[in-house]
């Protein structure tokens, strides 16, 4: 084998190259110099035939041209058909999900049995629609509860007006017809009050004034407007408060609570008394009219802050009253802060109790002072 020229320095270690010998043949030579006082006297080489190395490393050459596409191939489709497997449960939530409408609300997307992130977003989605559905459905209830309460007083306005016209009639017929139209219409402004007031509370835009309020003096106002009523059915209307007692409130919000509470107290009792009490409770204070009236069932009072809910039909309609009082209450009462909670006994009583939060002055006195209004 001839010697290289860079193999004719060699370390004294010895040096490995790679060399082509007789015929082409692929050589792998190690060139080691023989030293004789410290001067190279000759090399030994070791030669090793390649060509078995070379045909090895060329068939791994074609083997990874070969197999490193075919693998990405492979490993690609095996990725699609994985993907598209996991995405199965997308695509049928989509196409379920496109089913859904506002007249659909009953669909819902399939559930997945993996309990992964596929399933989470189909439990949360459907869980979303069934907050749609109630609120759809209370939509829906509340328009034709208040296009009933409206066609009602509306009958009774066009019944009357008919009932004038159809023939001369004395100034005392009239008078008695008008003031019966009055009613009627009085109660639509009522009901169209207290809807747009609900609809304000309900989306955030109910304008609140926060400021001290003594509200021992509002609620004696409130119960003397009450008075005449409770009287003209033979109740007993009380109130046991404080001297005084002052907490950060809006005034006019808690009246329009009251003003409900007491009506709603009032209109169901035929006998006995309706009595509000108002108390310093720890962190805030408590209210509570209790009345003697007809009660409300077990299986109602999960309802009974809904709009125009009258689960009984012995409180159904009575007095002509709307039925947006109570919801009303409970939303301004969630306003101010605080919350409103009901307990009844069928034929014994009903109990409303509001709670308000703190910032409450109460004057140093030992008790409450319970009174009659007079």
């Amino acid at each position: 084998v001839p010697v290289l020229p860079q193999a004719l320095s060699p370390p004294p270690q010895g040096l490995a190259l790679n060399q082509t010998g007789e015929a082409g043949l692929p050589l792998r030579v190690y060139t080691l110099p023989l030293l004789a006082n410290n001067q190279v006297v000759g090399y030994l080489q070791v030669a090793d035939n390649r060509e078995e190395i070379e045909e090895t490393l060329a068939a791994v050459r074609r083997s990874l041209l070969i197999g490193i596409p075919l693998a990405l191939i492979t490993s690609g489709l095996l990725s699609l058909l994985a993907a598209r497997q996991a995405l199965r449960p997308l695509t049928r939530m989509t196409r379920s999900a496109a089913a859904i409408s506002a007249e659909a609300l009953a669909e819902r997307l399939p559930v997945p049995k993996a309990k992964d992130e596929v399933q989470a977003l189909a439990l949360a989605f459907n869980a979303t629609l069934d907050r749609l559905a109630a609120a759809f459905t209370r939509q829906r209830r509340f328009t034709a509860d208040a296009s009933h309460e409206l066609r009602t007083p509306v009958t009774a306005i066009l019944g009357q007006a008919e009932f004038g016209l159809n023939r001369p009639r004395t100034q005392e017929a009239y008078q008695s017809i008008l003031s019966r139209i009055q009613s009627e219409a009085e109660r639509i402004q009522r009901l169209i009050g207290r809807m747009l007031t609900l609809a304000r509370v309900e989306s955030g835009r109910q304008p609140l004034t926060m400021s001290l309020v003594d509200i021992v003096p509002l609620i004696e106002t409130v119960v003397d407007t009450f008075q005449p009523q409770a009287a003209a059915k033979g109740l007993s209307l009380t109130v046991a408060a404080p001297p005084t007692l002052t907490i950060v409130t809006d005034a006019d919000s808690l009246t329009q609570i009251l003003i409900n509470l007491l009506e709603n107290g009032i209109t169901y009792t035929n006998q006995g008394q309706v009595a509000l009490s108002v108390t310093a409770a720890a962190g805030g204070v408590q209210l509570t009219v209790r009345d003697t009236g007809s009660g409300i069932p077990a299986e109602d009072l999960p309802y009974i802050f809904e709009p125009f809910y009258r689960g009984d039909k012995s409180r159904s309609h009575g007095g002509g009253k709307v039925g947006l009082g109570l919801a009303l209450s409970h939303e301004l009462a969630q306003l101010l802060g605080g919350r409103l909670e009901v307990a009844s006994q069928p034929q014994v009583g009903t109990t409303f109790t509001l709670n308000l939060p703190a910032n409450i002055k109460v004057a140093p006195s030992p008790q409450s002072i319970p009174r009659q209004m007079n």
